[in-house]
């Protein structure tokens, strides 16, 4: 199963990526300050008990970015687009709210900042829909109508 990115989207994972492997770099240096704090037993040793349990979350984030990176496929944004895809800023009216949703890649949503992921639910709901289209569906048991006013392009300056 293939992860979509923008470009955007495409950066700031390798930057992660690249903080996540510093990290265990460093977590890897304390190992031997980890030890002599235990009097350089590596049994009954809390101090290098801790550093391998912040090992392995560190190289479980790592491995995971990793396995996203592996899957990864770089989607162009539009630049006139018709439909709401990834990359794209919509303006809609949901449940006689105006609101707007940059649709942005795999992991990166940030509610603050009206930025939902491709695979989301709402994202889902959305997708593909054009200008002054109209659609109605249940979410989560709760109804929900949809009014699309327009679609633009989402800028890497709004991604950021």
């Amino acid at each position: 199963m293939p992860f979509y990115f923008t470009p955007t989207g495409r950066r700031r994972l390798e930057d992660l990526i690249a903080r996540l492997e510093s990290n265990v770099s460093k977590i890897h240096a304390t190992g031997a300050e980890a030890c002599e704090l235990g009097g350089d037993l590596w049994h009954d040793n809390p101090s290098y008990d801790a550093m391998l349990i912040d090992l392995r979350g560190a190289d479980k984030r790592l491995s995971d970015a990793m396995r996203v990176r592996n899957q990864a496929s770089v989607v162009e944004v539009p630049s006139n687009p018709r439909t709401i895809v990834i990359g794209t800023l919509a303006t809609v009216v949901l449940n006689s709210e105006e609101c707007k949703f940059g649709i942005v890649s795999y992991g990166q949503s940030d509610p603050d900042k009206d930025f939902i992921a491709y695979d989301t639910p709402l994202a889902q709901f959305l997708y593909n829909l054009k200008e002054g289209e109209e659609k109605e569906a249940k979410m989560n048991g709760r109804p929900m109508k949809v009014v699309v006013k327009k679609i633009q392009p989402l800028t890497p300056q709004m991604e950021e």
